[in-house]
């Protein structure tokens, strides 16, 4: 059977026990613009029931606009603690908080298409720089499971064969349960007040939490459509290389309608014939990239080239990190490409096929996925 493709978009949430003991602790609930919003989630039952990881859903809702926003942490041995800050532009107004608990931590599930047990490889990219390796076997029938796995705001998958297997790529249908429909086990409302308004009163507290109406928007971009004829590479750079990434010194590897990077053993062995002056070195299980002529190539452990993917920072990169078949662009930017603090290093940005250009692709094997919120973030 096939799985379901990644990320249910609606996060419905059932209340189930509407009349249970307070598990959240706020400070007061009359608040103003800059003020920060403590948060103490407390369940003790859990430390001592053996429920060692859980979510905390937080669902904000504008009372008057029904504007809304969504946060979800980690449940940690029955606790979490966690803070808002709130923006010098939120208007002022009544908003409701609604905490909903979930029995259960953040997960990936998947399958591979053919059915058949596969050795895969894949890489976790996350926004903070730190980039997890791991090699994965699938169960008979081609299905897997990844647990434990903890990260900030969203994070890239991308899944390769296996460093033994001769497979050009895969192809992948994944689902993330966190995403996913689910009953709460705990739920709790608190109404609070912003700014130059009213303190909260014994009716506004009679408040329901429509969740239903809380949205996980995990759709890809809306493609844009260009009057003129440009060729796709061009079409494609212009829709999705943002801000610094837009140099004009880069030097653009095509992936749409040239096979070069498609037919490449792996990205690494594309880069090493196709980058003039970038050396690839092996280092310790990963590797190591290099621009001749500076300083630091006297240290032979030292890469001075930074790599993106979908324009994130890799903290490192191996062998198999990605299917050639699965990059619509590579741009080359040579030092100082001012992509990272100093701006002296040289960068390598790799973009997988998405959008429309997806077509292009025969395998399906990266996915954006959603973790958890900062524990202290801004809201606005």
């Amino acid at each position: 059977m096939k799985i379901l493709i990644a990320f249910t978009t609606a996060l419905v949430i059932s209340c189930i026990a509407c009349a249970q003991d307070p598990f959240i602790q706020l400070d007061k609930e009359k608040y103003q613009k800059g003020d920060t919003i403590q948060i103490k989630c407390d369940l003790p039952a859990y430390k001592t029931g053996g429920i060692r990881y859980a979510t905390l859903y937080l669902l904000i809702e504008d009372l008057h606009n029904q504007k809304k926003w969504s946060y979800r942490y980690p449940i940690v041995d029955g606790s979490c603690n966690a803070s808002i800050v709130i923006d010098s532009a939120m208007l002022d107004a009544k908003y409701a908080l609604n905490f909903r608990v979930r029995k259960s931590f953040f997960s990936l599930r998947g399958a591979v298409e053919s059915g058949e047990q596969t050795d895969m490889s894949y890489a976790l990219i996350t926004r903070n720089e730190a980039t997890i390796f791991d090699n994965i076997k699938t169960d008979e029938n081609g299905s897997f499971s990844l647990k434990g796995i903890l990260f900030q705001d969203s994070g890239k998958f991308v899944f390769s064969p296996g460093p033994k297997t001769k497979q050009p790529g895969l192809k992948i249908d994944i689902t993330t349960p966190l995403d996913s429909i689910f009953v709460s086990d705990r739920d709790q409302t608190q109404i609070i007040a912003v700014g130059n308004t009213e303190p909260v009163t014994e009716q506004d507290k009679q408040y329901k939490a429509a969740v239903a109406a809380f949205v996980v928007k995990t759709t890809l971009p809306d493609v844009v459509v260009s009057a003129t004829r440009k060729k796709k590479i061009e079409q494609f750079n212009e829709e999705f290389s943002t801000g610094l990434f837009n140099s004009p010194t880069a030097k653009i590897f095509d992936g749409l309608e040239e096979n070069k990077i498609a037919q490449s053993g792996d990205i690494l062995d594309f880069l090493r014939g196709a980058v003039a002056g970038l050396r690839v070195i092996p280092n310790a299980g990963s590797y190591v990239l290099q621009w001749r002529g500076i300083s630091s190539l006297r240290n032979p452990t030292a890469s001075n080239v930074d790599v993106f993917v979908d324009e994130m920072q890799m903290g490192s990169i191996t062998e198999n990190f990605m299917s050639p078949g699965d990059v619509a662009m590579i741009k080359a930017y040579p030092p100082p490409a001012y992509l990272s603090p100093g701006g002296q290093r040289g960068a390598i940005a790799i973009y997988t096929k998405r959008g429309s250009y997806e077509n292009d692709n025969l395998f399906r094997s990266r996915f954006t996925v959603y973790g958890y919120s900062a524990p202290v973030e801004v809201w606005k």
